[in-house]
């Protein structure tokens, strides 16, 4: 029996009967009460899921030196030492009511479910604050900061980036890899950006999981949520009833192998965002940066087709990445240049 259903059992008030069901790790089920709000309480503050998960419960007090680094839609990010060794903490910006529980425990099931590939941020496990009652995440802390402040630091103050392409096709690679191991386990990020993507030592780890969905559970939402519109499906600024799919991270991903190469975030003449996808129905696109490799390009191109159905699979992405490898040389972009280039050529749509 689940470990935590057998602690739900022992509360009395939790009506155990005709529950939602949850998929979470190796193929387990969890069932969360009809009672949803005391339920999630209950599995959250004490029987705490990680108990089903084998993900190691933190005591808060053993963290020192707490920073916070960022604040976004789902929630604050800190930086923390637990024994001297470097963490993030993620504390939800709500969790008391119904609707604050719900979300964090779907990121945390998620976090659980993608954890062990080298391209995914390692998911550490779960702490309370003791003041507050919130709950926090405990995740490694990436030392080389997020993708898009690692391609800044590659332009010159004359505003000109340049990146080799034994250094940005492996990159690139393993971005591909970590949105496959999470499409394999049927889950869509729906915001992949370069700031949810973190370096380690030079590897990208894909983070932040605050508005992904398992397509194959009702139970974790598919609505959009949170969401970057530099990198978002133009479906959902142009179908009424969007619904995101694998296909939306496709387009997603094809903006980040472009901005990889580019040194550029995507589409960032644009002050006003909402008509961003009015402009890209239009024909709007990122323009290939010169001296990036042509199979490179043409497939990065396939994910912007406004068409998800268009859009090429993973393994026909990491085919072109890898044939690639073979070039050996400097991609350099003059990025004040390319951003007027783009200004005018929104002016003449």
């Amino acid at each position: 029996m689940c470990v935590i259903k057998q602690l739900l059992d022992q509360v009395a008030e939790i009506n155990f009967k005709n529950f939602g069901k949850v998929l979470i790790s190796q193929g387990i089920l969890l069932y969360v009460t009809e009672n949803v709000e005391k339920g999630l309480k209950y599995l959250i503050r004490y029987g705490r899921v990680s108990l089903d998960l084998n993900v190691r419960h933190f005591a808060y007090s053993d963290f020192n030196e707490i920073e916070a680094i960022s604040r976004g839609y789902h929630g604050t990010i800190f930086s923390a030492k637990y024994f001297g060794r470097k963490v993030i903490l993620k504390k939800h910006n709500n969790t008391t009511d119904i609707k604050g529980y719900k979300a964090l425990f779907k990121e945390l099931c998620i976090s659980a479910l993608v954890n062990g590939h080298p391209n995914v941020l390692t998911f550490l496990g779960d702490t309370i604050d003791p003041e507050t009652n919130n709950f926090i995440i405990v995740s490694q802390l990436a030392n080389g900061g997020n993708l898009r402040s690692y391609l800044k630091n590659k332009t010159t103050p004359e505003d000109v980036f340049e990146i080799s392409l034994t250094e940005l096709l492996p990159i690139a690679e393993q971005i591909t890899l970590g949105v496959q191991h999470l499409h394999n386990q049927n889950i869509i990020h729906k915001d992949l950006s370069s700031e949810n993507i973190l370096m380690n030592d030079g590897i990208p780890k894909i983070s932040d999981y605050g508005s992904s969905a398992k397509i194959d559970d009702e139970s974790f939402s598919l609505s959009m949520g949170a969401y970057c519109p530099s990198y978002s499906d133009p479906q959902a600024f142009i179908t009424a009833f969007f619904e995101p799919s694998f296909a939306s991270d496709i387009y997603s991903l094809g903006l980040i192998l472009w901005e990889l190469s580019s040194g550029v975030l995507p589409f960032s003449v644009f002050q006003d965002k909402r008509c961003l996808g009015l402009y890209i129905y239009k024909g709007l696109q990122n323009e290939i940066i010169k001296g990036t490799p042509i199979e490179y390009s043409k497939v990065y191109k396939q994910c912007w087709d406004i068409d998800p159905k268009n859009r090429p699979g993973l393994d026909e992405i990491l085919l072109k990445i890898q044939f690639s490898k073979g070039e050996n040389k400097t991609i350099t972009n003059n990025i004040k240049e390319y951003n007027n280039f783009l200004s005018n050529k929104v002016q003449s749509l």
